[in-house]
């Protein structure tokens, strides 16, 4: 991929994410892995080779084709919010209600067990002001599970959270995946965390190159 000054950030990438694999990204401060997320997540195109997603290649897709394979992404970056004039209930459950045309009723009953597993029940009336960081950031998580993704990535999943928070976080996000088989790829700074406790496969990227 290059950047917006032609210089090429990343070089001759080469990765594949089974159904039901965990993959960890160790990157240096200042690397291009936000690209590389962003790519695998199907934001940005790559500006030369292939990105496939269950097989199909994405720069020959449609675009109403990509926006189906979009839907099934689950991609929760380092920085990420919600929207402030809505309530948590509304935020979580926004992706929800406009792809499948539900009420808001009907998607509180679908969202129900990740709103209780993740202790935002008592959250759900309020806009993001009135909640406390800590549980802001596990509904940019719980956002992403209840639209049953197929692919989990996320940037830095530690920013803002304590290590019991971060292990709180980790147990929901594995539960979902051994329920749905989904592949899963997170990048952070703790690589032996999330590979001594959760027995992640870990690719370095470096100068651009990835290695595994």
């Amino acid at each position: 991929m290059d950047s917006d000054n032609n210089s090429r950030i990343l070089h001759d990438i080469s990765m594949e994410v089974k159904a039901g694999e965990k993959h960890f990204i160790l990157a240096r401060p200042y690397s291009p892995l936000v690209h590389l997320l962003r790519i695998c997540a199907t934001i940005y195109p790559p500006t030369s080779g292939t990105v496939k997603i269950f097989g199909r290649v994405t720069n020959e897709m449609s675009f109403r084709d990509l926006l189906l394979i979009k839907r099934t992404i689950g991609f929760v970056e380092r920085v990420s919010s919600l929207i402030s004039n809505k309530s948590l209930l509304e935020n979580i459950t926004l992706g929800l209600r406009y792809h499948n045309n539900i009420s808001i009723n009907e998607a509180y009953r679908h969202a129900h067990t990740f709103l209780l597993h993740f202790d935002l029940l008592e959250n759900i009336n309020d806009r993001p002001a009135r909640i406390p960081p800590e549980k802001l950031r596990m509904a940019l998580f719980c956002r992403e599970l209840v639209l049953a993704p197929k692919l989990m990535i996320l940037e830095k999943p530690s920013y803002g959270l304590s290590r019991d928070e971060l292990e709180f976080l980790m147990e929901a996000i594995l539960s979902y995946q051994a329920k749905s088989n989904c592949g899963l790829i997170i990048s952070d700074d703790d690589a032996d965390f999330f590979t001594r406790n959760y027995g992640f496969s870990v690719y370095k990227l470096i100068d651009g190159y990835l290695s595994s």
